[in-house]
């Protein structure tokens, strides 16, 4: 009987160890779970600063913020993550309208500019410290619509060069059920040219395009030579090659650009062209000038040797003398052949003048011939005298850059095409009167678009509707216009 109670006693002791056993494993197995288990999705919130509207309301987790269909261009982005990791972090990166590709910003930072006009043309968004997630996003462009599915970790959304505005913008944090690891990066360009103290934008591709952790490393093998910065831009120190190489973080994957640096050229001094009496118009015509009512035009018009019925649109008031006529679209005079004397010599000389310019516009020496193949689009250029043998295209702002008395000549075999809404930007100090354009076919300018110089044009002139030029329409043809704005230089 004693043993019997013996053993039933050393039972229960043991079914009390085993359960207080079992029950401090629970607790450590539920303390665990609390330690690693997220109490919530991580998510993300976002505004956007859009033209005539400013800051909207923020908006989370792949809500449209921005616009469509209202042509409003988006200015300025931020992005914040919503319960994420303590350790973790958004970066994002905007290409801005006049000023390229703008450091990374993170965590609510401002991206883009404020009450500057400038549009944003492309974005980059990159999760950093949060594997197992993926942004994904997706623009909106101008004349484009929305980007064909999603992109996501670091791809480029927008457009570099072309002058497209993003419109709106669309951003959401996806979980992952693996770590995707990069498979390849490559570069935009394989080789690259610049000048010391010049700029040159390189872009790192990281595939596949899910890959969790797509950040890259950038670096240069003769920072003597060139530098490259945490965004890929690289910069001429010295006279030489380089090799710029990206590697990603996740797996130390590579590509390289071999890049060459030329010293500085020395400065080109060119001296302007004569117009002659051709200088005394804004505008100055062969065969006629006709506008869509109404334009603005600052200075004088003349046409010869045709006669003041080519001159259509203006609603023309004769001058009691009948050497000039009037019209409530200039601030000046309006000249024709068939005018009272001294108007029809004045014309014939100022024609003259005119050819005579264009003569020597297109005999000048050269200084570069054929640069981006004739497609401006975005580019700076400076002083000298260009020559391309196929059409000039100008489909994004073209910044002329320099100081007052630097003078630019183009030699253009064929026409000039600028596109809509898009600038000629003078930088430095740079004057309408020290720009020459020598065409030799149509001169096409889009509308909304601004232009500066003047043009000496062999054939036609044509303004859509509200574009403006502060400079001269010099044509041995005919100019045509519709509401425009053109301001002689003085």
């Amino acid at each position: 009987m004693k043993n019997l109670k013996k053993s039933k006693a050393w039972l229960f002791v043991t079914m009390l160890l085993v359960a207080n056993l079992f029950l401090a494993g629970n607790v450590f197995a539920q303390e665990d779970q609390l330690n690693t288990e997220a109490t919530s999705d991580v998510g993300v919130t976002y505004q956007t600063h859009v033209q005539n509207q400013g800051w909207l309301d923020w908006v989370s987790d792949g809500a449209i913020s921005g616009t469509e269909g209202q042509g409003l261009r988006m200015e300025a982005l931020k992005i914040q993550l919503v319960d994420a990791p303590v350790d973790a972090r958004i970066e994002y990166s905007v290409h801005v309208q006049n000023v390229g590709d703008q450091s990374v910003r993170k965590d609510g930072e401002l991206a883009g500019t404020e009450a500057q006009g400038l549009r944003l043309e492309a974005i980059t968004i990159n999760l950093i410290n949060m594997p197992g997630y993926s942004v994904e996003y997706r623009v909106h462009i101008q004349n484009q619509g929305w980007t064909e599915g999603w992109l996501a970790d670091g791809a480029l959304a927008g457009t570099r060069g072309k002058g497209l505005r993003l419109e709106a913008v669309q951003i959401r944090i996806i979980k992952t059920d693996v770590v995707v690891h990069p498979t390849s990066v490559s570069l935009d360009k394989e080789t690259a040219s610049l000048l010391v103290d010049q700029t040159e934008a390189l872009t790192a591709t990281v595939l596949p395009a899910d890959a969790t952790n797509k950040s890259v490393i950038w670096s240069s093998d003769n920072n003597a030579v060139a530098t490259v910065d945490e965004n890929g831009i690289v910069t001429g120190v010295s006279a030489g090659i380089a090799t710029i190489v990206v590697t990603t973080v996740d797996g130390g994957l590579t590509a390289s650009s071999v890049v060459t640096v030329e010293e500085t050229p020395i400065p080109i001094v060119t001296e302007p062209v004569n117009l002659g009496t051709a200088a005394n118009y804004a505008i100055l015509a062969k065969t006629g000038i006709s506008t869509v009512p109404d334009s603005a035009i600052t200075g004088d018009i003349g046409v010869s040797p045709i006669e003041a019925a080519a001159i259509t649109g203006f609603s023309l008031t004769a001058d009691a003398t009948n050497v000039f006529a009037t019209s409530p679209q200039i601030t000046g005079n309006v000249y024709a052949a068939d005018y009272a004397a001294p108007t029809a010599d004045n014309l014939t000389t100022a024609v003259g003048d005119m050819e005579t310019a264009y003569t020597d516009a297109a005999g000048r020496a050269i200084n570069y011939t054929n640069v981006f193949t004739g497609d401006l689009s975005g580019q700076t250029l400076t002083t000298g005298v260009y020559k391309w043998d196929n059409d000039v295209l100008i489909n994004s702002d073209l910044t002329l850059a320099g100081d007052a008395n630097d003078v630019f000549i183009f030699q253009i075999d064929k026409g000039i095409t600028q596109a809509s809404d898009t600038k000629v930007i003078l930088a430095g100090g740079v004057q309408a009167k020290n720009i020459f354009w020598q065409v030799s076919e149509t001169v096409s300018i889009g509308s909304g678009a601004h232009f500066e110089g003047i043009v000496l044009a062999k054939t036609n002139i044509a303004l859509e509707s509200q574009a403006s030029i502060n400079g001269r329409l010099l044509t041995q043809t005919a100019a045509t216009l519709i509401q425009n704005t053109i301001v002689a230089p003085v």
